[in-house]
């Protein structure tokens, strides 16, 4: 199961549930005007054709009511899986957010996570990478700093040879183009 994404089968069971929801409420107003309105048949017929009168205000009261109630829990059922479904996207993008905030002043933080039920989980993936990433490059630019002061303090031990200081400097220029082209991808 991917749980990258919201499949295409979750949809299609909503719209069997509802489907099936729309078909319980039909029959079940089917049931009530049936038993509210068949009388047994006595000797007289006087009390049906009351009946038959009244039977049409009735009939239109009791169909609204079974129908406003099919349509509030059918309300009410959608904005509950609005809100677990909106929950499931705003929750990894908040916490992305508060992740992203936290690289830009501590790059050493640890990876982020999700919830097992959150929709977005390639994000988390996406955002652990850029981390390592980064931190790799501000590691080869800490390596190249570290090679650059340790050469800037031979060519002040070394001011005898000039060979060697040029060869020195040389090698002060190619870590300064490095760390510049690094610097140039970070931005």
């Amino acid at each position: 199961m991917n749980l990258q994404m919201i499949s295409s089968k979750t949809f299609r069971n909503l719209l069997f549930c509802m489907l099936g929801l729309f078909l319980f409420f039909n029959f079940l107003a089917l049931l009530v005007l049936y038993y509210r309105y068949s009388p047994e048949l006595g000797p007289h017929y006087g009390a049906v054709y009351r009946l038959a009168a009244n039977i049409k205000d009735s009939i239109l009261v009791q169909s609204l009511f079974i129908a406003l109630l099919f349509f509030f829990l059918t309300a009410v059922g959608a904005a509950a899986i609005c809100i677990v479904y909106s929950h499931r996207i705003a929750g990894p993008l908040f916490k992305t957010k508060q992740y992203a905030a936290e690289l830009a002043t501590d790059l050493e933080s640890g990876p982020i996570r999700f919830r097992k039920k959150d929709i977005i989980h390639d994000l988390a993936g996406t955002m652990n990478a850029i981390a390592d990433y980064c931190r790799a490059r501000k590691e080869r630019i800490m390596a190249d700093l570290t090679e650059m002061e340790k050469e800037i303090r031979g060519i002040g031990s070394d001011q005898k040879d000039a060979l060697k200081i040029k060869a020195l400097h040389q090698n002060l220029q190619q870590l300064d183009a490095r760390i510049l082209e690094e610097m140039k991808r970070i931005k």
